[in-house]
């Protein structure tokens, strides 16, 4: 056995002390808030402590680097921590180091896109300092929504929902942002506590859905009835795959949406932006009704209003109804049915 061996077994002949190991993490947090405080030098002081204490801890030395080197190019974790206490006050510290270690900073100038209406974004913003706002465009002319500042977020409905961009955010100031890729979130807290604590912070903020809504800016160019029934929906390309049922909630020429209960909320997010086969029937005449259409949002629905494991589907028709059909439909309907 040469001595390169020899040293190699040394390491495994002797397993790490448990209590070591604690010790460690207890100074990679402490590491972590003197780094996020933006004093360096202490952390740097107790990053040399871990090899004292544990000379096989290279991989901790290497995190505990880590954590220095990307402190040095963010804003003061007191202030950070400061501008969003609501949310790090739910967090344990645990998650409070995944959650600052996964943002990452990003800065942007008046008049400059962060991002766009129509674009599949993944990313939760927080929004350290300047001013940006949130617009959406219609025959070429931009529509101000709302104005957000240093402390704000945006792209919640991401967090909250599988959809779209439904309006554009863009810089009016200098502005500097912090981005959260869910993607990665679920990567480094796949037990999902993380996810559904930011989710919950996202829920007492105002909703920019809630705010088109209330403002009557949904921007629908159709006639659009609510509907009852069931709808079929398939997925093109899975042949001989069994189709889904789902509950209609409303219709216009140009889409549609439905309830559908899953039991797996991450699965059914696939289907944002793909296209699917759909079945359903209108009155007067019960005409049956084949589109495809592309899934633009998936939503949660309140448990006690539609049931746990519900979730609200938009659609887009690949090719919109004629408007007459669903005029039909909406004068029977409010026959049968009067206010």
């Amino acid at each position: 056995m040469n001595d390169l061996q020899k040293y190699e077994e040394s390491f495994t002949d002797h397993p790490r002390n448990q209590e070591n190991l604690e010790e460690i993490n207890s100074l990679l947090f402490k590491i972590t808030k003197y780094a996020q405080q933006g004093d360096i030098e202490r952390a740097e002081s107790l990053r040399d402590k871990i090899s004292v204490i544990d000379p096989l801890a290279l991989s901790e030395v290497i995190q505990a680097q880590d954590i220095i080197e990307s402190a040095r190019s963010k804003p003061s974790g007191s202030g950070h921590q400061g501008l969003w206490k609501e949310l790090y006050g739910q967090l344990t510290d645990a998650e409070s180091l995944i959650l600052y270690n996964l943002l990452k900073k990003s800065s942007y100038k008046p008049g400059q896109t962060i991002y766009e209406e129509g674009d599949m974004d993944r990313n939760l913003y927080f929004l350290e300092s300047g001013q940006a706002k949130h617009v959406y465009t219609r025959n070429g002319k931009e529509t101000f929504i709302r104005k957000i500042r240093g402390g704000d977020i945006a792209g919640e409905d991401n967090v909250l929902n599988a959809s779209f961009c439904t309006t554009s955010l863009i810089a009016m100031t200098p502005a500097v942002l912090h981005l959260l890729n869910l993607d990665r979130l679920q990567e480094e807290a796949p037990d999902g506590t993380l996810l559904k604590k930011i989710r919950e912070f996202c829920v007492s903020k105002d909703k920019l859905h809630d705010l088109l809504k209330s403002n009557s800016q949904d921007r629908r160019r159709h006639l659009r009835i609510a509907l009852e029934g069931s709808i079929l929906i398939r997925h093109p390309e899975l042949q001989g795959a069994k189709s889904l049922r789902g509950k209609l909630r409303d219709v216009s020429a140009g889409g549609v949406s439905f309830h559908i209960q899953a039991g797996n909320r991450e699965m059914l997010q696939m289907l944002l932006g793909k296209d699917l086969d759909l079945k359903f029937y209108l009155p007067p005449h019960m005409q049956e009704i084949k589109r495809t259409g592309r899934v633009l949002s998936i939503r949660d629905c309140d448990p006690d209003f539609a049931g746990k494991g519900t979730y609200s589907i938009h659609m887009k028709f690949a090719e919109p109804l004629a408007e007459h059909i669903i005029v039909e439909a909406a004068r029977y309907l409010r026959m049968v049915k009067p206010a």
